[in-house]
């Protein structure tokens, strides 16, 4: 099934959940070479209480023996845990779809040979801006540069590359500029925007925030792009915009539904989003360190939570169209309002900001 149809489906049995996920991110380390302005999961240190590899392993026969089709590896940086191509490479073997989400910086072209070897066939880049931008936001001069040649680097290899920028105050204003030079100059074939939220490293700059017209108004210029754009390239939004506004479909969100994150540490949260350690505190998510993956997935309080939310708060609790997209984004939710039902500053639909 689709993830468009999915959600569709979704819109209309709320009940509706699958007895193992279609997907999981698989946060196999959050360590990281960059310290990011924006990050949601204030990567940088490796955890104390780590998953060991034997456990990482183990995990992905639990995960192959209930069906879960794609692992998509994230962190942290993946490429700076030691054992990633031989944990990515035990997971093709198993017949997974494979996927990498990476900064780029370590990614040379040995390294996108070794993950064309390890079976790796789609690979997403974080590019945040012109070079200034992206290496403000990063911290790191010389990021951008190395993010732009892991592109090269990956086609190259045989490996299709993806793009993924985070919207900020930043670079709001050049967003059109940068996809149209990562559509004509760069061979990624999709670009997909995701949201800045205040959450992980993100809750000490929300100086990056970028306001509902803003927005708005990117928005509108994507949809004009999208027409004058010629070949496959794709552009789309994270899920963490959903709200309905504009012709933007709205669909409830599908974590804990059809699919999850598992964090550095064996914690199974609804997306990544919830990755950071006090946000995990304060959900109480469960560990596969201390109960096997399918009974987290089956008994799991705060997958529950997502799976039939009780009632929503503010302007959502009388909204006509509330039953479609059941408050948009948790995550936005949670990290403006400290609550995961309330209404997101996104919507524009009924008193957004």
């Amino acid at each position: 099934m689709k993830r468009n149809d999915f959600a569709k489906t979704l819109k209309e049995h709320d009940e509706l959940v699958f007895s193992a996920p279609l997907s999981v991110s698989l946060e196999i380390t959050s360590q990281c070479n960059l310290r990011c302005k924006y990050c949601y999961t204030d990567a940088g240190e490796k955890q104390e209480k780590e998953l060991k590899k034997k456990e990482i392993l183990d995990l992905i026969d639990d995960l192959y023996s209930i069906g879960v089709g794609t692992l998509v590896f994230t962190g942290g940086e993946p490429l700076c845990r030691p054992e990633f191509f031989e944990i990515a490479r035990y997971a093709d073997e198993q017949d997974f779809t494979i996927i990498l989400s990476t900064n780029g910086t370590l990614l040379d072209a040995e390294t996108a040979l070794t993950l064309a070897e390890s079976g790796f066939k789609r690979v997403q880049v974080s590019i945040e801006g012109n070079e200034a931008q992206h290496d403000t936001l990063t911290g790191a001069k010389g990021s951008h540069r190395k993010a732009v040649r892991a592109l090269e680097n990956l086609e190259r290899a045989g490996i299709t590359p993806f793009v993924a920028t985070t919207i900020t105050a930043l670079n709001v204003k050049g967003i059109i500029s940068l996809i149209e030079t990562i559509c004509e100059d760069t061979p990624a074939q999709r670009m997909r925007l995701l949201r800045f939220l205040p959450m992980g490293r993100g809750e000490t700059a929300r100086e990056l925030d970028v306001s509902i017209n803003e927005i708005k108004k990117v928005y509108v210029k994507i949809q004009e792009l999208r027409k004058r754009i010629k070949g496959p390239f794709e552009i789309n939004f994270s899920d963490a915009f959903n709200a309905p506004f504009f012709d933007r479909p709205s669909h409830p969100c599908i974590g804990g539904h059809s699919w999850c994150c598992i964090t550095p540490a064996g914690y199974v949260i609804p997306c990544n989003y919830f990755s950071s350690p006090d946000v995990i505190k304060i959900l109480g998510a469960d560990s596969i360190q201390k109960k096997e993956f399918i009974t987290i997935w089956k008994t799991s309080h705060l997958l529950e939570k997502f799976r039939t939310p009780p009632e929503l708060k503010g302007d959502c609790n009388t909204c006509d169209v509330s039953a479609e997209c059941r408050g948009g984004c948790r995550a936005v939710s949670f990290s403006y309002t400290g609550t995961l039902f309330d209404m997101g500053p996104l919507c524009s639909y009924r008193g957004g900001t």
